[in-house]
């Protein structure tokens, strides 16, 4: 699905609700989900642009992660090369959001100690 037919409302700087459901492969994003597209800090827009080509692959990522999907990494990346994101991006963005989470979730399992 291509970002012209991702009908959005932007609610903040970066975040936007969908007005209409998004269909993938894997299932259907609801409408109201609230998404900040590909999660990019400002000094890496130059590569992605966070509502571009693929959108539907960012959102359906968000979607996945917060509803427990196994495989929410290698389904952002089929949906990232349907899209027509180049290979070499999908593959630099599939490992982008794995490494993400590793360090995340590593960074959630060290104990508080004060």
């Amino acid at each position: 699905m291509s970002p012209k037919h991702i009908q959005l409302a932007f609610i903040g700087v970066g975040v936007a609700q969908l007005l209409h459901p998004v269909r993938t492969q894997f299932g259907v994003v609801h409408r109201g989900f609230v998404t900040d597209g590909f999660t990019l800090p400002w000094y890496l827009r130059w590569f992605h642009n966070p509502f571009g080509r693929g959108l539907d692959a960012a959102i359906w990522h968000d979607f996945a992660l917060k509803t427990g999907r196994k495989q929410p990494h290698k389904e952002f990346y089929e949906l990232l090369r349907q899209a027509g994101v180049p290979a070499y991006k999908a593959f630099m963005m599939r490992v982008a959001v794995t490494v993400y989470q590793k360090l995340s979730d590593g960074v959630h399992a060290i104990p508080k100690l004060f």
